[in-house]
């Protein structure tokens, strides 16, 4: 019985999860076409590619906690490596990496904005659909470029 309570209890606290999961984003510009949509795809990607963000607060504290961590690794006096290992996952260098990756998404964000381009939400539907696609595939541009370009469904689904 307490086998059962505890499945329940797992089950339970997944969908809680699944239910918290924020939905799944994509850029529209209604009226796009094709090449354009694929364009402006390539020349934002490009934009965040190449974007320099080392005098930002969060590549400096990224770069800082990486040396740390690698001085952790490499140059502990300790006979413990566990006590090491603890260390270095305390900097959480993960975490600060990721908040680089958000100041390169925000380049990209606002490279699709200034050119017109508005945040929709994909509806389950969609983003099952979607899920089935192989990604960078030409299918999966096609049918993101089929929501994306449809005033409806980005003037309904528009986030923000």
């Amino acid at each position: 019985m307490q086998a059962v309570r505890f499945g329940i209890l797992i089950l339970a606290g997944g969908l809680v999860v699944a239910a918290t999961k924020p939905p799944q984003t994509s850029w529209g510009k209604p009226g796009v076409s094709i090449d354009q949509y694929r364009i402006d795809s390539f020349e934002c990607a490009k934009t965040g590619y190449f974007a320099d963000v080392r005098d930002t607060q969060q590549a400096k504290d990224a770069i800082r906690v990486l040396e740390t961590a690698d001085r952790e690794i490499n140059n502990g006096d300790e006979l413990d490596p566990n006590a090491r290992v603890l260390r270095m996952r305390a900097l959480r260098p993960d975490a600060r990496v990721r908040e680089v990756g958000k100041v390169l998404t925000n380049v990209v964000e606002r490279c699709l904005s200034d050119r017109g381009y508005r945040r929709f939400a994909l509806t389950r539907a969609q983003a099952k659909s979607l899920g089935k696609l192989p990604a960078g595939s030409l299918n999966r541009q096609l049918y993101l470029h089929s929501l994306a370009s449809d005033p409806r469904v980005v003037a309904e689904q528009v986030v923000g």
